[in-house]
């Protein structure tokens, strides 16, 4: 893991291209980012990765949606 970084974008898989948008533009700007599709480990423990992400990075955003 490389955390500690800016933000952790957590989200629905409905909702990746605009997590994947949100994690591209911070970016951009120089933050650095946590991912679940792009960070978390194939056949890793998903809650175990979420904590850690949660905890470890500064911030944490949130996407919400209908789905």
């Amino acid at each position: 893991m490389a955390y500690p970084k800016d933000f952790f974008i957590s989200y629905n898989k409905a909702d990746r291209p605009w997590a994947e948008w949100i994690a591209w533009v911070l970016e951009s700007e120089g933050y650095t980012t946590v991912v679940q599709d792009w960070d978390f480990k194939p056949g890793g423990n998903f809650v175990v990765e979420m904590d850690n992400a949660a905890k470890q990075c500064e911030r944490t955003l949130a996407v919400l949606s209908q789905d």
